[in-house]
């Protein structure tokens, strides 16, 4: 019985220190532009933002989307935003949000499930001889 609750005890914290990350938030001002990530959708509502480095994975986290929350001067700002570009020269738990914005803020952030909508498709790159086709919009493939 003890070894099952030292287990669960365990469990419970290896997946809330894996889902929630913190790091420095800055801001490039970049929202518009679909990034590295050629990320043409983005969830009403949402912010763009660019991934750190070492969490980006060779562009796996594009359009993964995310929660965060920091403290500016005293009050506490939420957002949720989509991943759409990169930041080389962010450490492992930064962000770099997609608006026009000042400063180095503490953030707190971790994934959250995209809002799903209708399928979004695009072509990039195609030609006579090669079709490159983007999905978008559909959420997480299960």
């Amino acid at each position: 019985m003890l070894s099952s609750i030292i287990v669960a005890i365990f469990l419970s914290f290896s997946l809330t220190s894996v889902s929630a990350h913190s790091g420095d938030l800055t801001f490039y001002g970049g929202a518009g532009n679909a990034g590295y990530c050629t990320q043409n959708y983005v969830p009403p509502g949402f912010k763009t933002v660019a991934m750190n480095k070492p969490q980006y994975k060779d562009g796996l986290a594009c359009g993964s989307c995310l929660k965060g929350c920091y403290n500016k001067n005293g009050e506490k700002i939420c957002f949720e935003a989509i991943v759409d570009n990169l930041c080389p020269e962010c450490s492992f738990g930064d962000l770099d949000l997609g608006e026009s914005g000042d400063g180095r803020w503490d953030v707190e952030w971790s994934y959250i499930d995209c809002p799903r909508t209708e399928l979004q498709f695009s072509t990039q790159g195609s030609n006579q001889w090669y079709g490159k086709i983007k999905v978008e919009g559909g959420g997480p493939i299960e």
